[in-house]
């Protein structure tokens, strides 16, 4: 797990986005997974992981399903958005970007700092 989080950590001191988001919902999953009696993961526990240690980040009508979708949309789709759903769009905005947010929607599109939430 320090290796893991030694990698996510340098992911993020070479501003790669993508590694880093992806990195941040495997040990989401990875850490809900260590509390059940059978090990492994799942919606549900992913879902009351970042519920319960996480709060902050649901809100706005931000649910932990949504941030499910996004998990799953980028890690087996290489995409951050799925159609009829509440939030339909990611938006990342580069660190050396005139235009910089944290925890904004606009319409059917959320957008959050990947450092921060990583």
């Amino acid at each position: 797990m320090e290796y893991f989080l030694s990698n996510l950590e340098e992911s993020l001191k070479l501003e790669i986005p993508l590694l880093s988001l992806v990195g941040s919902f495997i040990l989401i999953d990875s850490i809900s997974a260590l509390d059940s009696e059978e090990g492994t993961a799942s919606g549900d526990k992913f879902k009351k992981w970042l519920t319960k240690y996480l709060p902050g980040y649901l809100r706005m009508n931000i649910s932990a399903n949504d941030y499910y979708t996004f998990r799953c949309t980028l890690l087996h789709q290489l995409s951050g958005s799925r159609e009829n759903t509440e939030i339909t769009t990611l938006l990342f905005f580069p660190r050396n970007s005139r235009i910089q947010g944290h925890m904004n929607r606009i319409n059917k599109a959320f957008n959050f700092d990947i450092p921060t939430f990583c």
